[in-house]
């Protein structure tokens, strides 16, 4: 069966999807921008594994769903959860864990749901984003 978002909804998740992606944005320049502050690196970390949680949490929405599907996403939160953890030990760890689970994800919600097509081709793009911030500050901070 396939999830089909209805035509006036296409706004509010483009909006929604858009939105989310502020936090990323500027808490990713303030780490940026001043390099020995923490603070804006652990606000970029907590969102993202709060985001990458909630997007697993949605893959349960589908009937007929998998078993491999839902194990997948309970997995996924387990890394999030994991990559948190191991902000205590670097935030580099974490990054990296949260740039996986974001590509894992990806993965998931492009080959192996029923989503429409367009839903698809808006969460690459929000989720290409998403995976450059993560890119940009491993590199970088």
């Amino acid at each position: 069966m396939r999830v089909e978002t209805k035509s006036e909804n296409h706004k509010l998740v483009i909006g929604l999807g858009v939105a989310g992606l502020i936090p990323f944005l500027a808490s990713a320049s303030w780490a940026i921008s001043e390099r020995l502050n923490y603070i804006p690196i652990i606000g970029f970390c907590y969102y993202s594994a709060g985001i990458l949680c909630f997007l697993a949490g949605t893959l349960w929405r589908h009937q007929g769903q998998k078993t491999s599907l839902m194990l997948q996403s309970n997995a996924i939160t387990l890394l999030a959860v994991l990559a948190l953890i191991l902000f205590h030990v670097s935030y580099y760890h974490t990054l990296y864990l949260l740039l996986i689970g974001f590509f894992w994800i990806l993965y998931l919600d492009y080959f192996k749901t029923d989503y429409d097509a367009w839903y698809k081709q808006f969460r690459f793009a929000i989720s290409a984003v998403v995976l450059l911030l993560h890119s940009l500050l491993l590199a970088l901070v």
